[in-house]
């Protein structure tokens, strides 16, 4: 069984359309989201669909990863999958998960990432700089942000 942890600060409208792609997957279960906003929307929207949500302010995320780390070991966490999550993932955990974290990012990398590129910001950066194509992109969590 490959248990997928989500990370996620906002609305979870991807949160949730991964949760339901897999509802009934007898090899794949979403089994927990991490959130980094204690308002966030997608906290009711995940627990609707039966996926224990837990918060974590930035302040865990920085100074304490060991937290995380632990509730990752605890829920025996495969695959981790970014949706819409606006903390720096700490190094640890990259180092733990290789090639096992996954962000979903709204432009076509490397252009328009990198800190502050993240929702309708990123939108509007590609219609400022006059792109004629745009998308979007999942890509392998590394160290380096939008890497």
């Amino acid at each position: 069984m490959t248990n997928i942890a989500i990370f996620a600060s906002g609305t979870g409208s991807n949160a949730v359309n991964i949760t339901e792609k897999f509802k009934s997957d007898t090899d794949i279960n979403v089994s927990l989201c991490l959130v980094d906003r204690e308002q966030a929307p997608v906290i009711a929207k995940m627990e609707a669909l039966g996926v224990e949500s837990l918060y974590f302010s930035r302040k865990i995320w920085k100074s304490q990863p060991e937290i995380i780390f632990d509730i990752l070991k605890q829920y025996n966490i495969n695959l981790i999958i970014l949706a819409g999550f606006l903390s720096i993932i700490p190094e640890s955990i990259i180092e733990a998960f290789p090639c096992r974290i996954l962000n979903i990012h709204p432009s076509l990398l490397p252009k328009f990432g990198g800190v502050g590129m993240y929702g309708h910001h990123v939108h509007q950066a590609v219609i400022d700089a006059g792109e004629k194509l745009s998308g979007a992109n999942v890509h392998i969590v590394t160290n380096e942000v939008d890497g």
